[in-house]
């Protein structure tokens, strides 16, 4: 690698730009190629993009966020966990393209105090559960763990203004 620097730097400047595109190009050629194989492999993701980590929300408020690879039979949802209980939020999330956004209320969270929101992905099965729940059946907070057929996608922490 010595060799090569010394090369580029005694070369004239237009070979020192097509050395400097080369190598970006390459770099690109990898990473986009490592992101193809990944969605290719088809293993969901998904982030929650807003509101960022931390940040102080008022009882209602708006999420954002982004998921790829989601399967015909997989559901995307919002829920809270306070004390290792998860409480789903309606609606269940119904992205567009690979965004999603939904409004959702948190009204059991105390002004000032924390609040742990995750974006889950949830087979048909716990789905079903999962808006039994929302529409007011009979069900109770449950642990993530309990739950077979449901992953976290990505959790944030809140706090109620």
């Amino acid at each position: 690698m010595g060799n090569m620097l010394s090369f580029v730097s005694s070369a004239p400047t237009y070979l020192r730009v097509l050395w400097v595109v080369w190598v970006i190009a390459g770099f690109i050629l990898v990473f986009a190629t490592v992101d193809t194989q990944a969605r290719k492999l088809g293993h969901p993701s998904g982030k929650i993009e807003f509101p960022t980590n931390g940040s102080s929300v008022s009882p209602t408020f708006e999420v954002r966020g982004v998921v790829m690879n989601l399967g015909k039979e997989d559901s995307l949802w919002l829920a809270v966990r306070k004390d290792q209980s998860i409480w789903p939020k309606a609606p269940k999330i119904v992205p567009i393209g690979n965004k999603w956004s939904a409004t959702i209320s948190e009204g059991g969270t105390r002004s000032g105090s924390s609040f742990s929101l995750m974006l889950l992905l949830a087979n048909k099965k716990v789905s079903t559960k999962l808006q039994e729940y929302v529409n007011g059946n009979d069900f109770s907070a449950q642990s993530i763990e309990d739950y077979q057929g449901i992953n976290l996608l990505h959790e944030i922490t809140l706090q109620i203004k």
